[in-house]
């Protein structure tokens, strides 16, 4: 059993990769592998606080894996991480790379594939995140955000869904989940082209076809 899982991707073999995210047991925390092809038995692990959001990039045989920094409290980082002995009974990873942000203490709750060479991860604001060169750029749309909870930018037509967390009657302190569906194909400005009430509550919302 995977404890409060976030998101999970296919890796290479009969392997998944999920994301444990905040808890108190010993496997929450953490990117938590399984093998499909052994009953679903965890072969490996790689501690994450805050894990959310997993990414494989198939062409460079990288996981990247979104939460919070281990040591800058609050801090969002995504991490890019390497196989190690994969084929092997006792597989693992290996830590490539670690970005943070520098302008918001927030973790990282969502992580999205762009293009060949960006991810787009979010949480308070949303950023660009260019693999080749590690640097993170914020989108200007999304600085006016304090919870994004899901992103799908679709690079080619301008297109953004997304879902932010919004206090509200009858519970005035709920943050994890909304009821708006929000549109815009104007990630550089302020504009909101389309609202949507969700008749119940939603975390992650994710587009299937554009």
């Amino acid at each position: 059993n995977c404890p409060n899982a976030h998101h999970a991707v296919l890796l290479p073999g009969t392997r998944v990769a999920v994301a444990a995210s905040t808890g108190n047991s010993a496997s929450h925390n953490n990117v938590l592998v399984y093998d499909l092809g052994q009953g679903s038995r965890e072969v490996c692990r790689y501690a994450l606080k805050g894990a959310h959001g997993l990414v494989w990039d198939e062409a460079r045989q990288r996981l990247y894996a979104a939460g919070m920094h281990s040591t800058k409290d609050g801090y969002g980082a995504l991490l890019t991480l390497s196989l190690k002995d994969w084929d092997s009974a006792s597989p693992s990873f290996k830590l490539e790379k670690e970005v943070f942000t520098t302008k918001y203490p927030t973790a990282f709750h969502d992580l999205q594939s762009v293009d060949a060479n960006r991810l787009v991860v979010a949480c308070r604001s949303a950023w660009f995140y260019n693999v080749n060169s590690g640097t993170l750029t914020e989108i200007p749309h999304f600085s006016q955000y304090q919870k994004i909870k899901s992103l799908n930018y679709n690079v080619s037509t301008g297109q953004c869904w997304y879902t932010a967390a919004a206090n509200r009657e009858p519970e005035p302190t709920k943050d994890t989940s909304t009821r708006i569906l929000c549109y815009t194909e104007d990630i550089n400005g302020r504009t909101i082209h389309r609202k949507g009430e969700i008749p119940q509550d939603v975390y992650k919302v994710r587009v299937i076809n554009y």
